[in-house]
């Protein structure tokens, strides 16, 4: 593990930069090479929200370099596996995409359909048990798209009932065996909702842009959402750059993919121009979140993650552009140090 201290003037900027937002953020840096790492509130878990998309690329190239999946494999596209938050949502069903597509999706433009696909491929509880099996078992991968959205505009979970606030409770009440159960009740039970039915449910329900009944949605955010501390997000990437438990060539897949990202508003936003990063962004309601890689020169990288909670409704813009400035920083004081 790391032992060097990290640089006091960085330490000072982040801590300026989070204390208006309290015990709402969550922030951790670590330069692979030089050996140092600072966290604020890292250990404590926060909600991922597509950030917990890193954990299924592990775990799928994980499978791969243990010859159990392929990512050459070709997959359908079905009605019952579609989910909003997707572009695959609006494909006709029948189209066939490769598993290595599916995850390039995922990543780049955070597909849910995409994610849903490779995580059912590789078995619901095969990510939480590889990364219990790497020491990072407190990252939570325990909700699928389909499901949890399929759940948040009211479709009932088999054997779970009452208040929204009371299948909460039953579900957090849950072990982890029985959620996965749980689970498989509930998609038999709802294969049959169409995409068109979906959405037409979900933009009933919340607008066509999210913008209604925000602190319903932030309930149920809140307190469903796939979970994870700062710190043991960054030590997976940290895992990706070293190569552990990859051979290269899936080590470098795995960092062209996060390099070819879309979305780049929030940490990497104010880099200067030309800089290599990878990153994989996420946001629910009442959270603005991004995980990435700096490579600061050749040989040389920083891993850092952004996590939020509890945002009141405008709050996340400030966030994401709060994300960039805590970026540039890591990035210039990882720079001065040789």
């Amino acid at each position: 593990m790391p032992s060097k201290l990290p640089p006091e003037r960085l330490v000072r900027s982040l801590t300026r930069l989070a204390a208006p937002w309290g015990r709402r953020l969550s922030i951790y840096v670590a330069d692979i090479e030089q050996g140092w790492q600072w966290g604020l509130r890292a250990e404590e878990p926060f909600p991922m929200a597509s950030v917990f998309k890193v954990p299924i690329l592990a775990t799928l190239y994980h499978e791969v370099a243990e010859g159990r999946v392929s990512l050459e494999e070709r997959h359908e596209l079905r009605d019952e596996d579609q989910s909003i938050g997707s572009t695959l949502i609006h494909l006709a069903p029948g189209t066939s995409l490769t598993l290595r597509d599916y995850a390039v999706l995922m990543i780049t433009l955070s597909d849910n359909t995409a994610t849903d696909i490779v995580w059912r491929r590789i078995g619901l509880p095969t990510p939480n048990a590889y990364l219990k099996s790497i020491g990072l078992g407190g990252i939570d991968c325990s909700f699928p798209n389909r499901e949890y959205y399929l759940l948040s505009v009211g479709y009932k979970i088999p054997g779970l009932g009452g208040t929204p606030r009371e299948v909460i409770a039953q579900w957090r009440a849950l072990t982890p065996e029985e959620r996965w159960e749980a689970l498989a009740r509930f998609y038999d039970a709802h294969r049959g909702v169409t995409p068109q039915e979906f959405l037409r449910r979900t933009e009933a329900l919340y607008g066509v842009g999210g913008e209604r009944r925000y602190a319903e949605q932030l309930a149920f955010d809140q307190a469903l959402d796939n979970r994870g501390p700062a710190a043991q997000i960054g030590e997976l990437l940290s895992r990706i750059v070293r190569g552990e438990g990859f051979p290269s060539p899936l080590r470098e897949d795995m960092l062209e993919i996060l390099h070819r990202q879309e979305f780049t508003n929030k940490l990497p936003d104010r880099l200067p121009p030309g800089i290599w990063t990878g990153n994989k962004t996420g946001g629910v309601t009442g959270t603005s979140n991004d995980a990435a890689i700096f490579r600061i020169r050749r040989g040389r990288h920083l891993v850092l993650v952004g996590l939020s909670r509890g945002l009141r409704q405008g709050e996340a813009r400030k966030v994401t552009e709060l994300w960039g400035r805590v970026g540039l920083a890591a990035y210039e004081a990882a720079k001065r140090l040789r």
